[in-house]
């Protein structure tokens, strides 16, 4: 997987700085909205419908520079939803890249009463799989996060109904592949008992983790001992990512708070002490109503590069104030890649430059 982000990296010596503008008349617009899961939905078929799996054999799909094959992992679902903004359901190792950790939450019968994350480990760079247990092992769960440690094992966060309160938990594993995880229980948020986790790994038993419901709060654990949450101005529902850097730093991009005033911008902050104290959030992307009225729906991710820098992308479409989606309009996907300038004499402040894809 490294070696396939080489080419996009390689895209930061040809980028400039993109100025957008719309040519929308803002006539006859039609606007919808997008539905946010509350994280215990129950879908309802009064048809009893049964899935059948008959599925075997997905062909290879072919980009400009990737061939992407697909391999069977031997669980099933029919759950039709994954993430309320982008899935961040696989861990590769950078230390070993053929050791792959992936989860994502399933259920196999119409009703989804009962709903589980997996917890899968291929050794061989994702050719074949492994499933190796549900986590927690029982309960319903959902919405997970994985990310690891130094150590090669696995760390993945969900919010599940273990101790009756549907909350986020965190569970670690011993080792790579091993199946044998602690949990990890951060309480409630201020608001209440905060879902839709996001988890980052650092080091050997770090953790960093974002999560939300009436409020977007991080929190940090080491070895089960967690700092305490803190509320941040962010949006909710998955609209935040982590990265933890080569160099121990975490990256955090969000969505700004439906405040009136951060809607729709997109932000980036960092810890360089594993999500204890962070800096003062950059705005990176500032969505505008009275311009072009482009601005971040709901998808967000980042990557932190072997430079220790951020690279973040998200979505673009017109928004309005209070998040109305306007389609058949433009639509996009942003690349915001920072360049520490080393030219001449001395480094200066970190320069944003955007990839439009």
């Amino acid at each position: 997987m490294i070696k396939k982000l080489l080419p996009l990296i390689a895209l930061v010596l040809f980028i400039s700085t993109e100025v957008v503008h719309s040519n929308d008349d803002r006539t006859n617009r039609i606007e919808r909205t997008h539905k946010v899961s509350d994280g215990s939905e129950i879908y309802e078929n009064t048809n009893n419908y049964q899935p059948k799996f008959t599925s075997t054999y997905f062909p290879p799909v072919y980009g400009d520079i990737i061939i992407y094959q697909f391999a069977q992992t031997g669980v099933f679902t029919v759950y039709d939803l994954q993430s309320n903004g982008v899935p961040n359901q696989i861990w590769q190792d950078p230390f070993i890249p053929n050791n792959v950790h992936a989860t994502f939450m399933y259920s196999t019968e119409a009703g989804f009463a009962e709903r589980n994350c997996a917890y899968m480990f291929s050794n061989d760079g994702g050719a074949s799989w492994t499933f190796i247990d549900d986590v927690p092992s029982s309960d319903r769960s959902g919405f997970p996060s994985i990310s690891g440690y130094t150590t090669g094992a696995a760390v993945i966060a969900n919010h599940n109904t273990v101790g009756s309160i549907t909350r986020t938990k965190t569970y670690s594993d011993t080792g790579p592949g091993f199946g044998v995880f602690t949990v990890s229980d951060p309480g409630d948020a201020p608001s209440g008992p905060a879902i839709w986790p996001r988890v980052v790994g650092v080091g050997s038993g770090r953790q960093v983790i974002v999560a939300s419901m009436g409020g977007s709060y991080t929190n940090s654990t080491l070895n089960g001992t967690w700092s305490g949450w803190a509320e941040y101005p962010g949006d909710q529902a998955e609209t935040y990512a982590l990265s933890v850097a080569p160099n121990g730093t975490v990256g955090h991009a969000y969505i700004g708070a439906a405040d009136g005033i951060n809607n729709n911008d997109v932000f980036y902050r960092s810890s360089s002490d594993s999500g204890l104290t962070w800096t003062a959030p950059e705005r990176i992307w500032d969505w505008n109503e009275a311009t072009d009225s482009l601005g971040c729906l709901r998808g967000v991710s980042i990557v932190m590069g072997n430079d220790n820098q951020p690279y973040v992308a998200f979505n673009i479409s017109l928004l309005t104030l209070t998040g109305f989606v306007l389609p058949k309009q433009r639509f996009s996907i942003r690349c915001i890649l920072t360049i520490m300038q080393a030219f001449y004499r001395k480094i200066s402040s970190r320069q944003w430059f955007i990839l439009r894809i």
